[in-house]
């Protein structure tokens, strides 16, 4: 069972691809420069480094956030296009507990944050605990301001957020953890109505009516 995983949440964009069943990285491939998405250059260059084409990948797996909102909605386009195209099954797992899983093989035990910037001087946060026997979460993703993550005692660890929070280990969500978390997941339903995690209420407005007639 090969999974082809996609981690396009943060500046550090990358592919991997797993071999479920003998638990062993295939590929992986990573862009930390290109202001751009570099979708299929990455993927393609997983694929070749694996020696697999498309028709080859048995399930998808994505990174559904939170992070930066375009580059989880790039990666959840071409899932769900490669799905439409192929039937190929997705699996979605959240980028926060992506983290908590790197920051436990890192060695670290004890309490912890993961810290995701929000836009608008807002930051995504969730409280874990890591033990010897792996991480479990102990207070839900919510959004926070700057303050009260200048004041949290507790270690903190996020992605491209130590301009302004110099006190924030630099953790980056990779494809090769997402991929084997993903291992874990069933996979979704219905893949065209997959979504990002996005914690904050709709505030766009219907238009209103013409204020005059439409003439055809």
């Amino acid at each position: 069972m090969k999974i082809l995983a996609l981690e396009w949440s943060s500046s550090h964009k990358s592919v991997a691809i797993l071999e479920e069943t003998s638990g062993t990285i295939l590929a992986a491939a990573t862009d930390e420069t290109s202001q751009a998405i570099p979708v299929f250059p990455l993927i393609d260059r997983a694929l070749k480094q694996a020696g697999l084409t498309p028709s080859q990948i048995d399930r998808l797996a994505v990174g559904i956030g939170p992070g930066s909102y375009t580059g989880i909605r790039v990666a959840l386009s071409v899932a769900q296009g490669w799905h439409a195209a192929r039937q190929t099954p997705i699996l979605a797992v959240p980028t926060h507990h992506v983290l908590a899983q790197q920051v436990w093989e890192s060695g670290y035990r004890g309490p912890f944050a993961i810290a995701v910037d929000a836009q608008r001087q807002e930051y995504y946060f969730a409280r874990f605990e890591a033990t010897p026997a792996g991480w479990k979460e102990v207070h839900p993703l919510q959004l926070v301001s700057a303050e009260s993550l200048r004041s949290f005692s507790e270690p903190l660890y996020g992605p491209d957020l130590q301009s302004i929070l110099p006190q924030i280990h630099p953790f980056y969500p990779a494809a090769q953890t997402l991929a084997f978390l993903a291992c874990k997941q069933s996979p979704v339903p219905e893949p065209h109505l997959l979504q990002p995690i996005y914690l904050r209420k709709p505030t766009f407005r219907k238009a209103p009516p013409p204020r005059f007639p439409i003439e055809d």
